[in-house]
């Protein structure tokens, strides 16, 4: 194993490779790389529903899609692997997964109807298929984020118990 230099503690990354910025630097720099991250996925997000509004064709936007999805996915993981699901400190439960679900069905849902409406035969049951749409995705949503908090409280209760020993 190489032999490390004497070099300041504040000036090494968490594994151990040198950046030449101290602790103030770095935060910055990482609070940087998150808000274009976020920024990136928001347009591409704004884009997607932009053309799928305009021209009602998932193909059009296949590759947004993919890229937005692989982003999110990324982002979702690295989080949930470090044991971090709610930044804002409040303690989440059943209560407010049904609430955001409920809330992104709506928005969606409306999204989707506003795209069937312009490629339905006439006689279609939009209304029918609005239903079973906000439905299925509120109850995707509500499973979702409910395990997906269950294994980030998992992962943090590990870490801690790692830090203890």
């Amino acid at each position: 194993m190489r032999e490390r230099k004497n070099i300041p503690q504040n000036t090494r990354k968490m594994d151990g490779r040198r950046t030449g910025l101290d602790e103030r630097q770095q935060q910055i720099a990482d609070r940087t790389g998150t808000v274009s991250c976020f920024l990136m996925l928001g347009i591409s997000l704004a884009w997607i529903i932009g053309q799928l509004l305009w021209t009602g064709e998932v193909t059009m936007v296949l590759g947004e899609t993919v890229i937005f999805l692989a982003g999110g996915i990324a982002y979702l993981a690295g989080n949930i692997r470090n044991g971090i699901w709610d930044r804002g400190g409040r303690k989440r439960g059943a209560f407010r997964n049904l609430l955001e679900s409920v809330l992104f069905s709506g928005v969606f849902t409306v999204l989707y109807v506003m795209i069937i409406l312009k490629k339905a035969k006439e006689g279609t049951n939009v209304a029918q298929i609005a239903v079973l749409f906000f439905a299925g995705i509120a109850v995707l949503c509500f499973l979702s984020l409910t395990i997906l908090e269950k294994a980030a409280k998992r992962r943090r209760e590990k870490q801690e118990e790692n830090y203890l020993d």
